[in-house]
């Protein structure tokens, strides 16, 4: 699929308003056919079925990257935690996220906890 490069592109020149969007509209997307018996699939479907091959794990995470990167600091948690309804985001371990893009993360108390919070890690 061109728009999942494109927003990878997108992420590697830093535009991460565009990527967020271009991201959100992969991952909300749903394809639909003729068929009577047949209901909506989404990309993760599309992916297992090899009718579109991608990596779903650097999706996830780009996903992700772009969204901490492209929203208000007071719009991420929210925005990020609606994307672990989907499979490919179960597969991400915290640590992953602090190596994804060109522009680093910040590792503040505040996103650590918040990251710590999505990923549903408990503290000792």
């Amino acid at each position: 699929m061109y728009m999942i490069r494109f927003a990878e592109d997108c992420v590697d020149d830093m535009r991460y308003q565009e990527a967020n969007e271009i991201y959100e509209w992969l991952w909300e997307m749903s394809v639909f056919t003729d068929n009577e018996f047949g209901d909506p699939v989404d990309i993760e479907v599309l992916e297992d079925n090899n009718l579109i091959h991608t990596d779903m794990k650097r999706l996830a995470l780009l996903t992700l990257y772009a969204d901490y990167q492209g929203l208000p600091p007071e719009k991420r948690a929210e925005d990020m935690y609606l994307y672990f309804s989907f499979n490919a985001f179960f597969k991400i371990h915290m640590e992953e996220i602090f190596h994804v893009g060109k522009k680093k993360w910040e590792r503040t108390l505040l996103t650590i906890l918040m990251l710590i919070l999505l990923f549903g890690v408990k503290l000792p």
